[in-house]
């Protein structure tokens, strides 16, 4: 991020951020829609495919992601995809059609992380496709071995006669998880698998829950809200101000619904 002090561009809380520029994949964006959603509703309403330019683009971010850190030499113990954007990095990790470009690798790891399991990344790609035509394009734009579609155990990467990013990334990657510990159970369950209960069961996703910037948001330390709080306040801590979780959720509550009402009012 830039620091309008010193004119430096400086690491966020010490993590470094790298963007990756190409024309062909990121100079299209329109009005801030870096996913490009308006391409998948013009998809067949009934396919729940993601358009083939948003295919493309997920697949070679994920290529380029992998390129850039060999450039850089950034050899990461864990590599956390996310959904099915970038789920194919674990896929091309354990499925290369060119193992030898990744051994670079070899002692990563990857963590898939879904937030949503219901947006597959469904495209039309295929070993099996007839020679040029455009599944068994997109087949080879993946850059992974035929073995990876629908391999005897069936954990590869083929959902009802497509490929499923997002399934290459729960099947081939070393740990998944999601985002609380109850989403993770109900990824397990017909209501809500979305299609992908019996792998989410299979690979155990675990759920971390979603977290804060503490220093930023700490419910003991916030003038933000009107009554801070936190587990078990000491004497001390009650003396100024602070209650107890219960009380202090219950209180702001109470704030918050005051806040809304004199808004409406106005």
């Amino acid at each position: 991020m830039l620091n309008r002090l010193t004119g430096d561009f400086e690491p966020i809380d010490g993590v470094p951020i790298y963007l990756l520029k190409c024309n062909r994949y990121f100079s299209n964006i329109n009005k801030g829609d870096i996913y490009r959603q308006e391409l998948d509703r013009g998809m067949p309403a009934d396919s729940n495919s993601v358009h083939p330019e948003n295919a493309m683009t997920a697949i070679f971010f994920s290529k380029a992601v992998l390129e850039a850190m060999k450039v850089m030499k950034l050899k990461p113990d864990v590599i956390n995809t996310a959904d099915w954007q970038t789920a194919h990095v674990g896929t091309l990790l354990k499925k290369s059609r060119n193992p030898e470009a990744y051994r670079f690798f070899e002692n990563t790891k990857t963590l898939h992380t879904i937030h949503n399991i219901g947006p597959k990344g469904l495209i039309m790609a295929s070993p099996y496709a007839a020679s040029g035509s455009d599944a068994k394009k997109m087949w080879d734009f993946m850059g992974i071995t035929d073995d990876a579609y629908q391999p005897p155990d069936q954990n590869g990467v083929e959902f009802y006669g497509r490929a499923s990013l997002q399934k290459g990334g729960i099947v081939y990657a070393d740990k998944v998880s999601t985002v609380s510990i109850s989403y993770a159970s109900e990824l397990k369950t017909e209501a809500f698998g979305s299609g992908f209960e019996g792998i989410s069961a299979a690979f155990r996703v675990i759920g971390i829950p979603n977290g804060i910037a503490l220093r930023e948001w700490n419910s003991a330390t916030s003038f933000s809200i009107s009554h801070r709080f936190m587990n078990n306040p000491s004497e001390n801590d009650r003396k100024l101000g602070v209650l107890d979780t219960r009380g202090g959720k219950r209180e702001n509550k109470k704030s918050m619904t005051v806040m809304i009402n004199e808004t409406r009012r106005q």
